[in-house]
């Protein structure tokens, strides 16, 4: 199916952290047992105008930017200008998203967000207006419902004001945050909702010339992850399903359950071989092993968990565990508070798990 919506046409990377993702390629590659690297990263500036460090994986039409959000991915159109842009950051880097997605492919013709979080559905209202925002339908009430959670990464972002480089970017960075804080109030939820929802287990797309097929994998970690593949390419972005080497988040609120994200591993991993390039959303770009990863951390955490309230341990000792997730040092940077929500998360899981259902009322007898 071809997408003919209208084409869009017309919190940044730190040196440190860009060295630090970059750097996790090659560890999280050679520390996953791989026979093979599937792709050399490097980064790809070609424009002074382009504010985040973009990566080009493999694949030169590919490019991933970390960001406070996650990773963002574009994806660069085959047969025509244009540029697919999946997540789009924190609300008051939309903007900045769009203005790079531009300078490389031209124009944005779609954005696809992978689940409803606001780290990966902020920038919308960058797009929302003359390109088709994309998502799964039971993504789109969490988005409307986030508004404030807009508003405040803005009023932040405004407000610290540091941490932006010293370039004609930078400065027009600077210059969106202002702009978005004027009209902060005027902000709705409708200026972040996608224009057009899904809810097949499975999408096919053609846009730009790139063939996809979307994938709804959960409930996992959300009620509404969506998995990106590009299967002439052998490319997966996993969406939410995937933090590789990093805490991820663990959002009962939002759909998430642990158990059903490992079922969802498991079919997500049935999408991939030993050579598919997949993209996380947060860490680095790596090939199966992430899948791998991310499954022996979720089965880590739950059997710490099960053994403490096997022991009786109240919520306090369970959200003081600390078990061996193989999380790099470097890798918790800006995560440390999400492993104790994470226990907690998970301890409130296994409890429920376990609570038998109420017994249904006795039915009264005929006369009784």
């Amino acid at each position: 199916m071809r997408n003919d919506g209208p084409p869009g046409c017309g919190f940044g990377l730190s040196r440190r952290r860009f060295m630090a993702l970059a750097g996790a390629v090659a560890i999280g590659l050679a520390g996953a047992g791989a026979t093979r690297r599937p792709f050399r990263a490097r980064s790809h500036r070609p424009d002074p105008d382009l504010y985040f460090d973009w990566l080009t994986p493999r694949i030169k039409w590919l490019r991933i930017a970390s960001g406070p959000g996650g990773n963002t991915l574009i994806i660069l159109g085959a047969k025509d200008d244009g540029a697919i842009v999946v997540d789009t950051q924190v609300s008051p880097l939309g903007a900045t998203v769009r203005r790079d997605a531009e300078i490389l492919g031209n124009c944005v013709l779609q954005v696809i967000n992978s689940h409803h979080h606001e780290g990966n559905t902020g920038g919308n209202h960058a797009f929302t207006k003359d390109v088709p925002v994309l998502t799964h339908a039971a993504a789109k009430p969490r988005i409307i419902a986030q508004l404030n959670r807009y508003r405040s990464q803005i009023k932040e972002f405004v407000a610290r004001g540091d941490g932006v480089k010293d370039t004609p970017a930078g400065t027009k960075v600077v210059g969106d945050w202002k702009e978005l804080h004027g009209r902060i109030a005027r902000l709705t939820g409708d200026d972040f909702a996608p224009t057009r929802t899904l809810d097949a287990d499975a999408t096919a797309l053609e846009i730009g010339g790139r063939k996809l097929v979307l994938h709804h994998l959960g409930p996992g970690h959300t009620d509404n992850d969506l998995v990106v593949q590009l299967p002439d390419d052998n490319i997966v972005h996993t969406g939410g399903l995937v933090s590789f080497r990093v805490h991820p988040e663990i959002d009962r609120a939002g759909g998430c359950s642990t158990s059903a994200w490992l079922a969802a591993l498991d079919r997500l991993e049935k999408l991939c071989d030993s050579k598919t390039l997949v993209i996380p959303a947060e860490g680095a770009p790596a090939n199966i092993a992430a899948i791998h990863w991310q499954r022996d951390y979720l089965q880590t955490l739950r059997s710490a968990v099960i053994k403490a309230i096997d022991q009786h341990k109240p919520r306090a000792d369970v959200r003081a565990l600390r078990p061996n997730l193989k999380v790099p040092p470097k890798s918790r940077e800006g995560h440390e508070d999400r492993l104790a929500l994470s226990l907690d998360a998970v301890f409130d899981e296994v409890t429920a798990e376990r609570t038998p259902p109420p017994s249904a009322p006795p039915t009264p007898r005929p006369g009784g």
